[in-house]
């Protein structure tokens, strides 16, 4: 009585597989369909050049984003609409009074902070002094 159970599940997982490999999507490659490419890999320089046209106005008050990481107000334009510019030449001025009294700032706190420094420095000498002779 126990062959004929085994049989039989023998027999229905076959036949479960079978369907399931018939029915399963992707089971082969297709060839027709496969949209792969393959190409060689080297080692070079790529370079890409894009050309654009805009129109900067001198208005008096006016800000500037430069490269989103300062703005200001601009007092100087000394290239014109159309004008071919190169590498490092100056396109805007801007007034730079805040960001120098920000400078001024940071100098007077360093300058301030170098007093306290040698302060801490010589109570810790004293107090490692006083340590040692217990």
């Amino acid at each position: 009585m126990s062959k004929p159970r085994w049989s039989a599940g023998l027999v229905a997982t076959v036949l479960v597989s079978a369907i399931g490999m018939y029915i399963w999507p992707g089971s082969e490659a297709d060839s027709s369909t496969d949209n792969r490419r393959t190409a060689l890999v080297t080692s070079g320089t790529l370079s890409e050049t894009i050309t654009a046209t805009g129109v900067i106005r001198p208005v008096t008050g006016a800000e500037v984003n430069v490269g989103s990481r300062i703005s200001g107000t601009v007092i100087n334009l000394p290239v014109e609409v159309g004008d071919r510019v190169t590498v490092g030449q100056l396109l805007a001025e801007l007034d730079a009074t805040a960001l120098q009294a920000q400078a001024d700032k940071a100098k007077a706190e360093v300058d301030l902070s170098i007093p306290r420094v040698e302060l801490a420095e010589s109570t810790l000498a004293r107090r490692e002094k006083l340590a040692t002779k217990g």
